[in-house]
């Protein structure tokens, strides 16, 4: 989260110069996700609530129809475990999900409407609360799309639908304890998977003006 502010405020600064930049901030609701574990000697599942989730987007616009991103995607929800034994329930405690993701924006601007698809990659952090636990970070990959509509050449909206996904290697740790040792013990080889839809706003940086420019309907007279 630090690096990506430090490049907010280094490519704000320069902004005047760029080709366009946005800086998109949304708010949405996150459909939790879960993924099969073997937790202290039982087999069973680690399920996250589903809870309001919020992102922040970096997007500098190579050309007209295709810029590169870079995104924080937050959630502070909670987690628990169900065992497969019995219809037990384990609450776990609150656990900070954060993906950090950098990948390719093609987008295609109709009138004042502009739908978009996006492919990022990255990682993902979880940073349980609870003492015992310690964060763990895994390598993940997003995919989402929607639509920005203009409210001038400056400001849009966007609305968004995306999927995000931790991938678990086998036999890895997920959430292992801490130094001073809590008996926990995780292991998983799934991938988890989250839904996320969401409404934000886009302030346009940069050079803005051209992309609105008519484009000429005829060959010149010469």
């Amino acid at each position: 989260m630090k690096n990506l502010l430090v490049t907010f405020f280094v490519i704000a600064s320069t902004a005047s110069i760029a080709q366009e930049i946005q800086l998109t901030g949304s708010y949405g609701y996150r459909f939790g996700g879960s993924v099969d574990v073997y937790y202290n000697g039982r087999y069973g599942e680690i399920k996250f609530e589903d809870s309001e989730a919020f992102s922040l987007d970096i997007t500098y616009k190579l050309r007209d129809d295709f810029g590169i991103s870079a995104q924080y995607w937050g959630q502070n929800t909670a987690m628990d475990y169900f065992g497969y034994a019995s219809s037990e329930l384990d609450g776990l405690g609150d656990v900070l999900i954060s993906y950090i993701l950098v990948g390719p924006v093609y987008e295609k601007r109709i009138k004042s409407v502009t739908p978009f698809g996006n492919l990022g990659v990255g990682a993902v952090i979880m940073d349980p609360q609870r003492a015992e636990f310690s964060s763990d970070s895994r390598f993940a990959v997003g995919l989402n799309g929607g639509v920005k509509i203009d409210i001038s050449h400056r400001l849009a909206i966007q609305l968004r639908a995306g999927i995000l996904m931790p991938m678990q290697m086998g036999g890895a740790g997920l959430f292992c304890s801490g130094g001073g040792g809590c008996g926990v013990d995780i292991g998983t080889s799934t991938t988890i998977m989250q839904g996320d839809i969401s409404g934000g706003v886009i302030l346009k940086l940069g050079d803005v003006e051209s992309a609105y420019q008519p484009t000429p309907t005829s060959s010149p007279q010469w």
